[in-house]
């Protein structure tokens, strides 16, 4: 389940949540993810692009050392962020003439 986040005066996406429904005896708990995005000029246009993300689980620190799930050790917390950036326009021209 999630939710969605935009902006009321242009209706654009703004911002995306999730949290994932994981059974109880899966290796990763409490697994989230958000997704936000911002506007960026390419060239001489404007669009609506991701700009941050990051996702969010806990597992076991022996499912971590080990591969299998099992046991009561202690909960390790696992974040990945990603940042985007660079956006660019790449073009390129030719002009054919025939000999």
């Amino acid at each position: 389940h999630g939710l969605l986040y935009s902006d009321r005066e242009t209706n654009a996406l703004l911002r995306v949540t999730t949290e994932a429904e994981v059974p109880p005896d899966f290796p990763l708990q409490h697994v989230s993810h958000v997704l936000d995005y911002g506007r960026f000029t390419i060239g001489d246009r404007k669009f609506l692009l991701p700009l941050h993300a990051e996702i969010q689980s806990q597992a076991s620190e022996e499912f971590m050392r080990t591969g299998r799930s099992g046991g009561n050790s202690k909960q390790a917390t696992l974040r990945n962020t990603v940042d985007f950036s660079g956006y660019r326009k790449y073009s390129a021209e030719a002009i054919l003439k025939p000999e």
